[in-house]
């Protein structure tokens, strides 16, 4: 029995011995962030240590591909899968024109995933393939034409970009084995939306005269035999024209053919009708009506600061639950803080919003969304202040790291 219990506390001494080994040292500042990263959402911790890595700031290498490594599994969980690009007709007052903006941050999973195989290709270019290749690949089907919103997966070909040029070996790049993986992405192509992707890593790319001409004729197969997709054709054409008299202007007539062939097909109607118009109904309608009163008020009238009162008070009671919600009210208050409230009055506002934004379901379940938002109400050093004081994690990740090191801040 003690022989056990002897045996038993030396294995949780070697146990505790390797994982104190695991554990990197940071310094400081890095590991204020780490730690609340892991407290926020994974988007926020993909994307925080993603960019430790990629500025020096984690400086032993094994504790950098570890980083790498969890970053890429918290990717994994991010509630976008990729990007999307609204429509031009998309009306501003609407999710689908929130959600196309928000994406602009990058944290679906895809684009969070091409930023750590970004990193881990300079670190170990093996790993760094391996990760590409369990990254499933987007398969975009035909947008119906009540879908504003384009699926952007242009980060997937940086990402099959940076493989092909850093992460083959000298012996099977002498083979053409890069080029065979580009001709094997380019294949895998469904929608019109991907091709001046494509056209984009071939500018990036270091070829031989017939590797290029190699994958050129081969894109020019996929110009005339991709699927159609209305949607997609016109929201992507200007961008495909622009990059293929870039990059292959030889390939006009098969342009041509392209542009045949999805003019041809179904079309969609210019314009989108989304199934809900922000402020039109309920209580979203009449908190703008009272806004608008407001708005037509004078500041030096006597009944403006009571009707901001009101305002303030029946956003406070006004639920916040749901996104479309959570977008409403958030468009409220950044035209308030637009607007001319001073003194304690800005201060309220300011401190109210700060309330709002860390009260908020949408932090875990639309993260991407939420930040937009966070960035949207920011308006500087006392904003921030407000921010870091209501210990909520990924407000304090925000006011300490992502503003200043990715210019989030307004």
């Amino acid at each position: 029995m003690k022989r056990a219990a002897a045996l038993l506390a030396a294995a949780l001494l070697v146990s505790a011995a390797e994982e104190k080994k695991r554990e990197p040292e940071l310094p400081a500042a890095a590991r204020e962030i780490v730690s609340l990263a892991r407290a926020a959402a994974p988007e926020f911790f993909s994307r925080a240590v993603t960019d430790l890595v990629r500025r020096g700031a984690i400086p032993d290498r094994e504790s950098r591909i570890d980083f790498l490594e969890e970053a890429f599994t918290a990717a994994q969980s991010a509630k976008e899968p990729f990007a999307v690009i609204a429509i031009p007709a998309t009306p501003p007052d609407t999710r689908e024109l929130h959600r196309a903006k928000a994406a602009e941050l990058k944290l679906d999973e895809l684009s969070l995933e091409a930023a750590v195989v970004k990193e881990m290709v300079r670190l170990d270019p093996a790993r760094a393939r391996a990760m590409f290749e369990e990254i499933a690949r987007p398969l975009l089907d035909p947008r119906p034409c009540q879908d504003p919103l384009i699926p952007d997966v242009s980060a997937y070909y940086e990402m099959a970009g940076t493989i092909a040029q850093s992460a083959f070996t000298p012996a099977e790049r002498e083979t053409g084995a890069h080029v065979q993986f580009l001709q094997a992405v380019l294949d895998g192509a469904r929608s019109p939306a991907e091709l001046p992707a494509f056209l984009r890593l071939l500018t990036t790319m270091a070829l031989t005269r017939p590797q290029r001409e190699l994958l050129i004729h081969s894109f020019a197969a996929k110009l005339v035999s991709i699927g159609t997709d209305d949607r997609a054709f016109a929201v992507s054409y200007n961008d495909l024209k622009l990059e293929l008299g870039r990059v292959a202007p030889e390939l006009t007539p098969a342009l041509a053919r392209y542009e045949e062939a999805q003019t041809e097909a179904a079309r969609c109607g210019p314009a989108f009708v989304p199934s809900l118009v922000y402020f039109q109904s309920g209580d979203s309608k009449r908190i703008a009506d009272e806004f608008i009163a407001l708005r037509n008020l004078p500041h030096d009238d006597p009944r403006w600061r009571p009707s901001f009162e009101d305002l303030l008070r029946d956003l406070s009671f006004w639920s916040s639950s749901g996104i479309d919600e959570f977008h409403q009210q958030a468009t409220i208050l950044r035209a308030l803080l637009d607007g001319p409230a001073s003194g304690e009055e800005r201060n309220r506002l300011m401190a109210y919003c700060a309330d709002f934004l860390a009260s908020s379901p949408a932090q875990t379940e639309h993260p991407q969304e939420w930040l937009y938002q966070v960035q949207m109400l920011d308006r500087g050093a006392r904003m921030k202040d407000l921010f870091r004081a209501s210990g909520n994690a990924a407000l304090l990740l925000y006011a300490n790291y992502f503003s200043a090191s990715n210019g989030t801040s307004k």
